[in-house]
């Protein structure tokens, strides 16, 4: 079954339903619908690695909209926006560390002065919907440059 995370978010979202969750239930509707526009616009079902990617790019924006509130200073929105990166991050599957990315570089014998495309394919190649990138570059950035 190629819809693994499809399903994932619809249950989880069927959960939050019933116990009247708001703003679970809100956070999750909302990934549940890009998740269906992108097969709309496909035309087809979403790979897992596909909606791996939408997520992320949610976590990604609640992230920033996170950093917004909190630099303008409204503790009304953060609380909100915490617990909405919590739970879409719940989604993700458990992503890989900064010790097992250099580890997985190491065994794929990366050396110092390589290019960072090089470095960074190593990783993304076989591991994309493992990682998050920024994570990768830093490894990258503070072991290899």
């Amino acid at each position: 079954d190629e819809n693994i995370m499809k399903n994932k978010v619809s249950e989880r979202l069927l959960e939050a339903r019933k116990a009247r969750n708001v703003v679970e239930k809100n956070t999750l509707q909302g990934v549940l619908s890009k998740l269906q526009n992108e097969e709309i616009a496909l035309k087809r079902e979403l790979k897992d690695d596909e909606a791996i990617a939408i997520i992320k790019n949610e976590r990604k924006q609640l992230n920033e909209a996170l950093a917004m509130a909190k630099d303008a200073g409204r503790e009304d929105l953060v609380a909100k926006l915490e617990s909405q990166v919590l739970l879409v991050e719940e989604l993700l599957p458990t992503m890989l560390t900064a010790e097992d990315i250099k580890c997985l570089l190491e065994s794929k014998g990366a050396v110092k002065g390589m290019n960072i495309g090089q470095l960074m394919g190593m990783i993304m190649k076989d591991h994309k919907s493992e990682v998050d990138g920024s994570v990768v570059k830093k490894v990258i950035d503070e072991n290899y440059m």
